[in-house]
């Protein structure tokens, strides 16, 4: 079932909803346990991480005298979870939240080889499903777009909803914009106040598909000893989203450039999805010369990721992000 055909035409949430929605904005966090896999020798390895229930897992040390640690997360999911689990438990509401005016973020963290890459921007499609615009495989990436694209479509006539996507990458510190050719970047204050990013408009799945391929091809990867397919680089994934009443004043979409010309309010939200590079251990992934910068880099980058976090988690003033 889509998000956007239970949203129906312009149908919204009420003051009280929308409130209560507000109130429940803060940081989440879900921790996905990937099965085992036959080609990094896993098959017969040890299980040390079991779902105690939705919220907790337990990790048993493989030590000889085995202690068991338990956490608690917003969510937990296990190599039975799918893909669509995943979204309708844990991402539907971001995209909820967005349609009303929020900005959202998604984040995928961990280790190289854990499955971040295949848990946003999904894999190839399992025999039996090709062609399908969504199947099994398809990522966080697609799955939101898909609803936004419903949502667009249920609405015309009433809303016009007009969506733009630019794709980033950080690479050795570089930002680069894998839908202008690489081209480098300069941050100013934030994503926003970065200039020349190329920002591309999309109507349909056809659409968001190929302009994923172009980023995907371009993006910086490498094969190690942990994973064949390494994300060498953090990209970043940005959908604008805009929305506006059809009325007399306003017969045509608005212009994503010219926002503050508007007669007729625009609503606007962000929706940023991350794939950040893993966290890897020389000794193990084996990389050497530029591999071995690009592992310094992202290391040294998710170092500050964590200090920003615990910033903001001890209200801190100031967040150490160098």
């Amino acid at each position: 079932e889509s998000y956007g055909s239970r949203l129906g035409p312009c149908q919204r949430r009420t003051t009280e909803e929308e409130e209560e929605n507000a109130n429940d904005h803060r940081i989440k966090v879900a921790v996905r346990v990937r099965p085992q896999m036959a080609s990094l020798g896993e098959q017969y390895a040890q299980v040390c991480c079991r779902k105690v229930d939705d919220r907790t897992i337990c990790i048993t040390s493989t030590e000889e005298e085995a202690h068991q640690h338990y956490f608690t997360f917003d969510y937990v999911f296990t190599g039975a979870d799918t893909q669509q689990d995943i979204y309708n438990e844990a991402v539907v509401e971001m995209v909820d939240s967005a349609l009303d005016g929020y900005n959202t973020t998604i984040m995928a963290y961990g280790q190289t080889g854990s499955g971040k890459t295949f848990t946003v921007l999904g894999g190839e499609p399992e025999a039996g499903t090709e062609g399908k615009e969504i199947h099994t495989n398809s990522g966080l990436f697609h799955r939101i777009l898909n609803d936004l694209l419903i949502f667009k479509n249920s609405n015309i006539g009433n809303l016009h909803v007009v969506m733009t996507i630019s794709i980033l990458e950080i690479y050795n510190e570089t930002i680069r914009d894998l839908l202008n050719k690489k081209a480098i970047l300069t941050l100013r204050g934030g994503v926003e106040d970065i200039p020349n990013v190329r920002r591309v408009k999309v109507d349909s799945l056809h659409v968001v598909n190929k302009v994923f391929n172009i980023a995907n091809s371009l993006r910086s990867v490498a094969r190690t000893n942990s994973n064949d397919q390494s994300s060498r680089s953090h990209a970043m994934f940005v959908v604008d989203l805009f929305q506006q009443q059809n009325t007399p004043q306003s017969p045509n979409p608005p212009s994503p450039e010219n926002i503050m010309d508007e007669v007729v309010p625009v609503k606007r939200c962000r929706i940023t999805l991350l794939d950040l590079a893993g966290s890897e251990r020389v000794k193990k992934s084996g990389v050497t010369g530029n591999a071995m910068l690009e592992a310094q880099n992202i290391n040294k980058s998710l170092a500050a990721l964590g200090n920003i976090v615990h910033a903001m988690y001890s209200d801190a003033k100031h967040g150490a992000f160098r």
